[in-house]
């Protein structure tokens, strides 16, 4: 009869163990029976337990009744009180809630006066480039009032385009924008804003003059709410003998007509290719007393443009609507402002 191995591992060798002969001590057949009703141990290789040949094979011999194999489950037990061991050393230096004793009290003033009239308070500015070299460039292209590629470069446009002031954290790029809280503090303190503006320009056009117009516009982030009256806009021009023009303004804002996501801007527009001189521009807004005179030009006799400024040629007032009517103008060096006579 031919014999068929099956490979399980290599015996332990054992001086008084011989093949075929069982002979075993008292020791081992005590082992043998214990593990015959437990399964199998440490000593699962035993050769008194299952008999293998020199190479250390399991004997199994093809149509013969032959020996059972035993396989013995590895398990771990993890008991109760084993798990209370492990976690109660886990919390022998922890104690909750925490305590720290105190020994001094800190001499704490809590009494402090937060102005929130100071947080509504801010200047908006327009940013300055600058060279390959890391030197500031403040010329930044405005577009024209005709169809050029002036502006954009490789796009033909025309009319006005926002300055892109910023500063503060305004939800609306170029503009300055009124939050529920900036709404609330003033209503309390029954105040409202005022915008001090003032912008700057030069035109590369030198065969003649060039007109530059500067409006400020409102509109809000969430709804359509056109402005209540006709857009303030201001016009000068540059000249071979005043090349660098100012377009500055006060406007002081309806404190009747103040809604939360209102956005104001500044829009420009020039006659010809110039550019804006960014390092002198500037846009303050500040909290002020709700006026008892008139201003220049507005809706009512509580807002609306109170001054305007120019430089090195006359400045003039416009109001914008389906027609443009001009308000009145400021001569340079003199601080009267001339209405126009109907």
């Amino acid at each position: 009869m031919e014999k068929s191995n099956l490979m399980i591992s290599k015996p332990i060798k054992e001086n008084n163990f011989v093949l075929n002969n069982a002979k075993l001590d008292s020791n081992k057949t005590a082992f043998s029976s214990t593990y015959q009703s437990k399964g199998i141990t440490y000593r699962s290789n035993d050769p008194a337990v299952v008999q293998r040949d020199e190479a250390g094979n399991v004997i199994l011999l093809e149509g013969e009744k032959n020996q059972l194999l035993r396989i013995e489950p590895i398990a771990t037990n993890i008991t109760t009180t084993s798990m209370l061991k492990v976690l109660d050393t886990q919390f022998t230096y922890f104690k909750f809630p925490t305590t720290y004793p105190i020994e001094t009290t800190l001499d704490l003033d809590l009494d402090i006066d937060i102005n929130l009239d100071q947080d509504l308070n801010l200047e908006l500015k327009l940013p300055v480039a600058t060279d390959p070299k890391n030197q500031p460039n403040p010329w930044d292209r405005i577009n024209t009032s005709y169809e050029s590629d002036w502006f954009y470069g490789d796009i033909l446009s025309s009319g006005f385009r926002e300055l892109p002031f910023t500063g503060g954290t305004q939800p609306r790029v170029n503009a300055y924008t009124l939050t529920k809280s900036t709404i609330d503090e003033l209503r309390r303190l029954d105040k409202t804003l005022k915008f001090t503006i003032q912008t700057q320009y030069v035109s590369t056009f030198t065969e003649g003059n060039t007109g530059f117009s500067l409006q400020l516009n409102r509109g809000n982030i969430k709804s359509y709410r056109p402005w209540l009256f006709p857009i303030p806009e201001i016009r000068t021009l540059a000249t071979p003998t005043s090349a660098y023009p100012v377009l500055g303004f006060e406007f002081i804002v309806n404190a009747d007509d103040l809604v939360e996501d209102d956005f104001y801007t500044l829009n420009v527009v020039s006659g010809n290719p110039a550019y804006s001189l960014n390092d002198a521009a500037y846009w303050k807004i500040e909290v002020v007393d709700i006026p008892d005179t008139p201003p220049l030009f507005g809706i009512n006799d509580i807002s609306g443009v109170y001054d305007i400024q120019g430089g090195g040629e006359t400045v003039t007032l416009y109001s914008i609507a389906d027609v443009q009517t001009e308000i009145g103008s400021k001569i340079p060096g003199t601080e009267q402002f001339i209405f126009r006579s109907n």
